[in-house]
């Protein structure tokens, strides 16, 4: 089930990550609401007219150009060549010889693993590049821990409202602050920003 994680370079991306949580959230959520209202119907409602909050639609939107603006932002990397100081470097990091750094198929000055079976979930909190693949990404360990905070956070009202007996609770998906949204906003433009930093010397 984790291979939906893994993009084309065969690592476990973070954007693929809690692009596919909100989305599992929100439709899980809705469902749910969904089933409740065909229980306890609302007078003059149908059970499918379930309010969908505009702070849940934008946070949606933000996830989804994390996941498309990622590739994109990338794409400009493969097409440069890492010095040979630059891969002699990232080989002695990562104990593999140059040779196994180019076969391993590397794109441009991004890393890439060999085959699926390589592939980790510390990859999400790692670097794109050969130059900083074994080290923490800070953008993306910032991403994840607002990702998991703010999922957490919002799985914990949603129960309480599907729990609650009150029907007007049922009316529609609960409401995220404007503060979360801004928070998980500011996290994706960090994210973004951070990968059209160039952190391996080109040719």
């Amino acid at each position: 089930p984790l291979g939906i994680l893994i993009d084309d370079r065969n690592l476990m991306s973070l954007a693929r990550f809690q692009c596919i949580l909100w989305t599992i959230i929100v439709l899980s959520g809705f469902l749910a609401m969904v089933a409740l209202r065909l229980r306890f119907p609302i007078a003059g409602k149908s059970a499918m007219d379930v309010a969908i909050p505009p702070e849940l639609w934008a946070l949606v939107g933000i996830s989804t150009a994390s996941l498309v603006g990622a590739p994109l932002i990338l794409e400009s990397k493969q097409n440069k060549t890492p010095t040979d100081d630059a891969v002699n470097k990232a080989s002695q990091v990562l104990d593999q010889t140059p040779a196994s750094l180019a076969d391993a198929g590397s794109v441009g000055t991004l890393y890439r693993n060999t085959s699926l079976q390589d592939a980790r979930i510390t990859d999400m909190l790692q670097g794109d590049e050969i130059a900083n693949t074994a080290y923490l990404d800070m953008a993306k360990v910032q991403m994840l821990l607002f990702t998991i905070v703010g999922a957490l956070v919002y799985c914990g009202v949603l129960y309480k409202s599907l729990a609650s007996q009150d029907a007007s609770q049922l009316a529609g998906m609960p409401a995220l602050s404007q503060g979360m949204v801004t928070l998980l906003g500011i996290s994706h433009a960090r994210y973004l920003t951070s990968k059209t930093v160039d952190r391996t010397p080109s040719t």
